[in-house]
């Protein structure tokens, strides 16, 4: 075991990130003796995965329920530190294609210290929605009252994640039934 040399802290602007701006990550390296980390490799990955909602609106679902989606990743260009230990990383977002559901961008940055040891930091921050969504909340605990109303509240957020008006919304109310079969192998 060889303990960490060297710490930073990792820095972006706070908010949503867009799918087409880069995100400025910046960093600041210093030897735990105090000295600063001049000369270090930095780098590191993007990953992209779906979360279950969007920052200020607790309990609203967004997109398709059932879509699957595994994390995707993407490097980060490399870069070294300079005389100060500072270093400005530009990520962007892993092209996510037509997902309906939100997404997280996670920031992944090494900088190895000059005995070989890498030492990590991540960063996450929500990505945007690229065209405007609709988000529905319950009004009930768990499962609707039996025989009573289900009652919904719908909310539309634009691609700036704040809340929108969206004109001629349809919308369609669909019961599923289930019919199980059991089987036994072997």
């Amino acid at each position: 075991f060889v303990p960490e040399k060297i710490d930073f802290d990792l820095e972006a602007p706070e908010g949503m990130v867009t799918a087409e701006a880069e995100l400025q990550l910046s960093l600041n390296v210093q030897y735990l003796y105090g000295a600063p980390g001049a000369d270090l490799p930095v780098d590191g990955e993007v990953r992209l995965k779906t979360v279950d909602g969007l920052p200020g609106y607790a309990g609203f679902k967004f997109g398709l329920a059932d879509e699957e989606v595994t994390t995707i990743s993407d490097s980060l260009p490399g870069a070294i530190t300079d005389a100060d230990g500072n270093a400005v990383l530009a990520a962007s977002a892993p092209d996510g294609g037509a997902l309906t559901r939100p997404t997280e961008m996670t920031a992944i940055v090494r900088v190895t210290d000059s005995s070989g040891r890498p030492v990590e930091r991540t960063l996450p921050r929500p990505v945007a929605p690229a065209a405007p969504v609709i988000g529905i909340r319950p009004l009930f605990e768990d499962q609707a009252e039996e025989g009573g109303n289900a009652r919904f509240e719908v909310v539309a957020i634009g691609t700036d994640g704040q809340q929108m008006a969206l004109p001629n919304v349809g919308w369609t109310l669909s019961k599923i039934n289930y019919d199980w079969q059991w089987y036994e192998l072997n």
